[in-house]
């Protein structure tokens, strides 16, 4: 007998572009019914540089439970990838993942590069409406946190708590969730023939069918998963939903970003007083009254870089950008590490003090906002 599954190890990490040096942690079955990141007492695996100690993870439960909303805050800024995270959260939201919150997922920390945690998915096999004991909260897309724990002793999740009620986060995940939802899931009234997950099945039961036997009641009950889904999300939890909330109340996400958005540059550094180039960084700024996912937009020009899915700026939010994130998080002065700054890196090239021009691209390579400066070597902002 053989069972062909892929292994969360060193080489899944290179495979993904990831340094197999980095921390790696599997969560599973815990001994007891306490939240997840509640401590690492148990439920946890070690399977990378497996000759240190569980310091590093440790530090994760200390942040996550820090005494205030600002603390934890903090922590989460400066310790998460937040754009993994995000996609994460927006994969589990869409196949109503009911089975991640005490165990079956891993996290990952960029131990030599970044310092940054990442999350893997694992086991996914209560999913796509197949709810286990997911209970009263299924559907809903803050499902694992205190208040929308699962059946089975209430479980939630510490980690889930925090990433979906600190106001920064929750409104970058409901916008990185439309999103998804509009690329995968696509809105009610997206005529059959165009249903990007309807048509998926099709495609593969079609020429598997044979080798199955009678499985279509399978398949059918599959296919029935995703209208209902596209009501839950698009309907039920929508901002605008006013008339007839939904158990556990309207997760608010909100309607589909426009087209035009607009973002601006903020403060550079092209000199840093430390002498470290890789201390520079650019900022972006959004001005806008919404939340904005720039997955998939550019910067080219002066420096290149293709901005992480999941990248979100809340209304009003800030976007350090930087060819080098660890170093940023360095500065002696700020902006730096430890003030909550959302960072992302690395970028190609520098920011010359002769001058310079950048452009940031959407994804339909819009022009949306140019830097331009001329540069003197003392300078350090416009």
């Amino acid at each position: 007998m053989g069972v062909l599954v892929e292994q969360v190890d060193e080489a899944f990490l290179e495979r993904n572009g990831l340094d197999p040096h980095g921390a790696l942690y599997k969560f599973v079955q815990r001994s007891s019914i306490t939240p997840v990141f509640n401590d690492i007492d148990s439920g946890l695996e070690k399977k990378t540089r497996q000759d240190e100690d569980f310091s590093d993870i440790r530090a994760v439960v200390q942040g996550l439970n820090a005494a205030t909303a600002e603390q934890r805050r903090l922590f989460v800024f400066d310790a998460f990838n937040l754009p993994a995270m995000l996609d994460y959260l927006a994969a589990r939201c869409l196949l109503q993942d009911t089975d991640d919150i005490r165990k079956n997922f891993y996290f990952y920390r960029d131990t030599e590069g970044s310092g940054e945690w990442s999350i893997f998915p694992w086991d996914k096999d209560w999913t796509f409406g197949v709810v286990g004991d997911g209970w009263i909260y299924t559907s809903h897309p803050f499902l694992g946190d205190r208040a929308h724990p699962k059946n089975n002793g209430l479980q939630w999740s510490v980690y889930l708590d925090v990433l979906y009620n600190l106001p920064q986060t929750r409104e970058m995940f409901l916008r990185r969730t439309r999103t998804v939802m509009d690329e995968l899931l696509q809105p009610p009234s997206t005529p059959a023939s165009q249903r990007l997950f309807e048509r998926r099945i099709a495609e593969l039961f079609a020429p598997a069918q044979p080798h199955l036997g009678n499985i279509e009641g399978a398949v059918n009950s599959l296919r029935a998963y995703f209208p209902t889904r596209r009501t839950q999300l698009y309907v039920d939890h929508n901002v605008n939903n006013r008339t007839n909330p939904p158990l556990g109340g309207d997760a608010g996400i909100p309607d589909a970003q426009p087209h035009d958005v607009t973002l601006t540059f903020g403060a550079y550094d092209y000199n840093p007083t430390s002498g470290n180039q890789d201390e520079e960084y650019l900022e972006l700024v959004n001005p806008n009254s919404y939340a904005v996912d720039i997955s998939g937009w550019q910067l080219v020009g002066g420096v290149e870089h293709s901005f992480l899915p999941g990248t979100v700026l809340v209304a009003g939010g800030r976007l350090y950008v930087s060819p080098n994130v660890r170093a940023f998080r360095s500065r002696t002065a700020g902006p730096t590490g430890g003030q909550g700054r959302f960072v992302q890196g690395n970028y190609r090239g520098h920011l010359s003090n002769g001058g310079e021009t950048v452009n940031l691209l959407d994804g339909t390579g819009r022009v949306v906002n140019t830097l331009a400066y001329i540069g003197t070597p003392s300078a350090q902002q416009r």
